[in-house]
């Protein structure tokens, strides 16, 4: 039956924990893929502007032109399309699309916004906030669950369909199985082996690069304080 694991239960260890492994692997990668789609700058659906002192409404679709105070008075540096406004809450608040700015004079810059003939007119509470169409989040979690998704896939198909890596699998189980592993009692006797080897060759090497260093004393070679 298409989709049925092969062989199921056979090498179950060893399937289990290259499947973990992998499974570690993947979740790494779905980190990384989601640190960086958290770089990518999603399209800008407009500019949220905090007003106050408003003056008359504005409709969805109005156009306004955006200024900022200079010496001489206000100074128009650009223009934009009304995508919402809600003028009723506790700090009004208009979305401000599709802007064109005069030469290097950015959004953020914007002090009044008001219309061409007049009937609304706000001053800017807070710097404008850049609207996203969609938050990186979104961005983040999509890139992360891509792998996520690709990751068991692969690893499903490996580890239970794909009847080469299954063969393999199962075959280094087997092996294992062969293996004549070592008593407690061995390894403790093995561990004392080497570290008593190791120091008998340390305390050697000792004495002979005391030896060596008497030799060159005596030679005039090697002074000594």
């Amino acid at each position: 039956m298409a989709g049925a694991i092969y062989k199921p239960g056979q090498g179950y260890w060893v399937r289990v924990m290259t499947a973990v492994g992998a499974g570690v692997l993947v979740l790494a990668t779905a980190a990384w893929a989601a640190s960086q789609a958290g770089l990518i700058t999603p399209p800008v659906a407009g500019y949220d502007v905090a007003v106050a002192g408003v003056e008359g409404t504005v409709a969805e679709g109005a156009q306004v032109e955006l200024y900022e105070r200079s010496a001489t008075g206000l100074e128009r540096i650009g223009s934009g399309t009304v995508v919402s406004a809600d003028l009723s809450a506790a700090t009004p608040t208009v979305r401000v699309g599709d802007t064109q700015m005069e030469d290097e004079r950015f959004e953020g810059d914007t002090e009044r916004l008001r219309t061409a003939d007049g009937s609304f007119s706000a001053s800017v509470a807070a710097q404008p906030r850049t609207a996203y169409t969609f938050s990186r989040v979104y961005l983040q979690g999509g890139a992360a669950g891509l792998v996520l998704l690709l990751g068991a896939a692969f690893i499903y198909w490996h580890i239970a369909l794909r009847k080469p890596s299954v063969e393999f699998l199962i075959n280094t189980d087997n092996e294992m199985k062969k293996v004549n592993w070592s008593t407690r009692r061995e390894v403790i006797g093995s561990t004392w082996v080497v570290v008593a080897a190791s120091l008998l060759i340390a305390a050697a090497l000792f004495l002979i690069d005391l030896m060596f260093q008497q030799v060159f004393s005596l030679m005039g070679v090697l002074e000594t304080g």
